[in-house]
């Protein structure tokens, strides 16, 4: 929903065109409510943004505050009658939440949050396990729940695949790093079928709703519960956390294994053997591609296959040959595809040829 100047509201009759029916619907109880319940709201609000779960009904609104309305709404009195038209509007739309952008606090910069800011999206997978993520507000989030829900279990074949292949050798499973987990969709979905999981996440936000995403459906699935106790996400910028990695050769992951009572070095055994990257468009950086020659397989989730995956391929493939891959339509009706691939290490292949690390 937007305001042209001069204008206000913009007709509801405009929103027949807004193709995502839970949008849509709450698009009009947001019009419809706001005039009564949000009169201060109205006047200084340029746009409303939504995030909507089409499997759950929640639904979270942004309202992007005029710049000018700082000034008219500066102080605890404005920010105090904001709030409670917030929560008049939240509660007259049935809304998860309602976020101010441009004022905090006291009229500060910043935001202001009634309820909750983020929506409740659910996926049954294919194995029978049903999992829920919170998925925040102003974070990209899968606008597909079939898309997100295949592509969960096309990379949890791949992993019962490694698990199986490593029971056939009498080992006990591998580690899991992922880069780029964001709220933990993949790492939730992964955890059952590896030793541990660490998660690299670069804003604290998305580590919050990945830890809490964790606990959530490890009190609602019997598989992870177990498995939970051994799923960290940590809060980093990805190439940074790379370079430690090149510079300690892998040493500083095995840090991170916690000793398991009673197994004394088992746990020394379980190398960190697998990664898992869904980074966004650009792609990886430098760093990034170069540690990932140093894992035995490379799980790479792309959105960019006609630009940015094929050049870290270049990389990746000195070391690596493809063995899996699938396309994946996220965005029906766009130029825009997401390509799933496994990478396995070709034999007697080591880390690829680079400049050392500075």
């Amino acid at each position: 929903v937007h305001w042209r100047e001069g204008v206000g509201l913009v007709d509801a009759e405009d929103l027949d065109d807004v193709q995502c029916g839970a949008v849509a619907a709450a698009a009009r109880r947001v019009a419809a409510a706001m005039p009564a319940c949000a009169p201060r709201l109205l006047a200084h609000a340029n746009a409303m943004r939504f995030l909507a779960s089409t499997t759950t009904g929640d639904v979270v609104v942004r309202a992007v505050l005029d710049p000018k309305a700082r000034a008219a709404a500066c102080g605890e009195d404005a920010v105090r009658a904001m709030r409670a038209e917030c929560e008049a509007l939240a509660a007259a739309a049935r809304l998860r939440g309602v976020l101010t952008a441009g004022l905090g606090e006291s009229g500060a910069a910043g935001e202001h949050l009634v309820g909750h800011d983020h929506v409740v999206e659910t996926y049954t997978l294919a194995d029978g396990r049903r999992l829920s993520y919170e998925h925040v507000e102003g974070f990209f989030s899968n606008p597909s729940a079939a898309a997100c829900t295949f592509t969960l279990d096309w990379l949890c074949a791949r992993a019962r695949e490694l698990r199986a292949r490593a029971a056939e050798r009498g080992a006990r499973p591998g580690a899991l790093l992922e880069l780029y987990c964001g709220g933990g969709n993949h790492t939730v979905a992964l955890a059952p079928f590896f030793s541990r999981v660490t998660g690299v996440e670069l804003h604290p936000r998305l580590v919050e709703a990945a830890a809490r995403n964790v606990r959530r459906n490890a009190a609602a699935n019997a598989s992870l519960g177990a498995a939970a106790t051994n799923v960290e996400v940590v809060a980093a910028p990805s190439a940074k956390f790379c370079k430690r990695v090149l510079a300690t050769k892998g040493k500083c992951l095995q840090k991170r294994a916690p000793e398991r009572e009673g197994e004394g070095d088992a746990c020394a055994e379980e190398a960190y053997d697998t990664l898992l990257l869904d980074p966004p468009r650009a792609g990886l950086d430098a760093l990034t591609a170069r540690m990932a020659t140093l894992f035995d397989v490379v799980l790479y989730v792309s959105c960019s296959p006609a630009h940015s995956l094929p050049r870290d391929l270049c990389v990746l493939c000195k070391t690596h040959e493809i063995t899996r891959m699938c396309y994946i339509d996220h965005f029906p009706g766009s130029q825009h595809l997401e390509t799933a691939l496994m990478l396995e290490r070709r034999r007697g292949r080591q880390v690829a040829d680079a400049d050392d690390v500075k």
